[in-house]
């Protein structure tokens, strides 16, 4: 199961939405988001691996080297599990858009990406307080997400971030 064309737009104006409300709670200027690479895949790409299904997302911290330097450079991958998405999709909101819940598992996803790039320096930081860890990026996601004028999050929010 892969995501059709059409959810794939989806996910491209998902991650943009995503970006911007959580370079907007973080207060993440411009120049410092561009500091920050990132991918993102889909089952469609070549370099996508299947996760276990319960997994919506994953993100990684990975190395370059950049070609024109030669020198290396962190950046970071967000994997989207599109056969659990979609499962997840199916199960709890059937007949229902996933443009929402898209924009949901990404922020989630970018709340990570922000956390281990400036607030979680080493990964041994990250490994020690696995749980934990998930949790306060659960919770930022639900603060990110929750408030009057975006109600649509809130069925969302009840059934997938469990805070």
């Amino acid at each position: 199961m892969q995501f059709s064309p059409a959810q794939c737009k989806q996910v491209d104006e998902a991650v943009e939405e995503a970006e911007h409300r959580t370079t907007r709670y973080y207060c993440i200027p411009p120049f410092r988001w561009q500091q920050l690479p990132y991918d993102l895949l889909t089952r469609r790409d070549h370099e996508w691996k299947p996760l276990p299904e319960p997994i919506l997302a994953q993100v990684q911290r990975l190395q370059k080297v950049n070609l024109s330097s030669h020198r290396p450079f962190e950046f970071f991958r967000i994997q989207l599990n599109d056969p659990s998405i979609l499962s997840a999709a199916h199960r709890e909101m059937p007949g229902k858009d996933i443009y929402h819940f898209l924009v949901y598992i990404l922020t989630h996803e970018m709340v990570h990406m922000v956390r281990l790039s400036s607030i979680l320096e080493n990964e041994e930081d990250t490994l020690s307080a696995c749980g934990s860890e998930e949790s306060r990026v659960q919770k930022i996601s639900r603060q990110i997400l929750s408030g009057p004028e975006y109600n649509v999050f809130h069925p969302i929010l009840e059934r997938f971030c469990v805070v």
